[in-house]
């Protein structure tokens, strides 16, 4: 569901805009990629949705199962998706569809850290190791 929360006077008030309660967002934090708002969604044991932030209306789904948690990140107009089976997975957004364009292996099972991403870098924590990969567009 999205709130906006609005002055009324001197106090402020939230007003809700919308609720979906067909995609139930799940162990992660949703991102918005030009202009979709995505996130990783519990149905399906697990799969990245993409919904229209203004009306909460589900524009497209991805693949089911892709595990118990995956971190989002936008990096330009492009979505990282770290899974924690330690796959970076590189993707174009649109309202139509989410197109996987490259996937990589960064890490082990079991990489729960979010990683940290910087310009052209990615640092990811794979148990007691951090490592950082340059990604090129």
């Amino acid at each position: 569901l999205a709130w906006r929360i609005e002055q009324d006077g001197a106090d402020w008030k939230p007003r809700e805009l919308w609720r979906n309660s067909r995609v139930s967002l799940f162990t992660s934090s949703p991102v918005l990629v030009n202009g979709v708002f995505v996130g990783f969604a519990e149905q399906r044991q697990g799969h990245v949705v993409g919904l229209d932030p203004f009306t909460g209306d589900l524009l497209w789904q991805g693949e089911p199962r892709w595990g118990e948690h995956a971190s989002l990140i936008r990096w330009g107009d492009l979505l990282l998706v770290f899974r924690e089976n330690g796959e970076l997975v590189v993707g174009e957004v649109s309202n139509d569809f989410f197109r996987i364009l490259q996937r990589l292996q960064l890490g082990s099972s079991g990489s729960w850290t979010h990683p940290a991403v910087t310009e052209d870098r990615v640092f990811v924590k794979d148990g007691p190791r951090l490592t950082m990969y340059r990604l090129l567009p």
